[in-house]
């Protein structure tokens, strides 16, 4: 398990990192309310594929094909109901900037198409 998670960890920090330096852009540009909404937005997104990960890669790294694809769908379905909690919950109890959340939050998913990319550049850290 722990094989498999090292490789999840680079992109995790890179959405991170990415949500971060978003959020300060936002901030200098927007106002502190635009910065910590798509600060959040970017974070949630982080948090939701740590969830993700860790439940797809929980346990055995060898698995007949019928449950890891049982258990990507739980892991997929986990993932949507948490970010529907947590969009409920911060509309509810925070006041946010909508558009600098949402943009927040689509931009750090949209880094996982870059995903490839990270694996393969040369200045990579290489799990030992």
């Amino acid at each position: 398990m722990r094989k498999n998670l090292s490789k999840i960890y680079p992109i995790i920090a890179f959405q991170g990192g990415f949500a971060l330096l978003l959020s300060l852009g936002f901030f200098i540009v927007a106002g502190s309310k635009a910065g910590y909404s798509a600060l959040l937005g970017g974070m949630l997104c982080v948090l939701l594929n740590m969830l993700f990960a860790g439940i797809f890669f929980l346990g055995r790294s060898f698995r007949p094909p019928k449950d890891t694809v049982k258990r990507f769908y739980f892991a997929e379905t986990s993932k949507f109901l948490g970010a529907i909690l947590a969009f409920s919950c911060i509309f509810i109890y925070l006041d946010v900037n909508a558009a600098s959340l949402f943009i927040g939050f689509v931009l750090a998913q949209v880094l996982q198409l870059f995903a490839p990319l990270l694996a393969m550049s040369p200045w990579r850290v290489k799990p030992s």
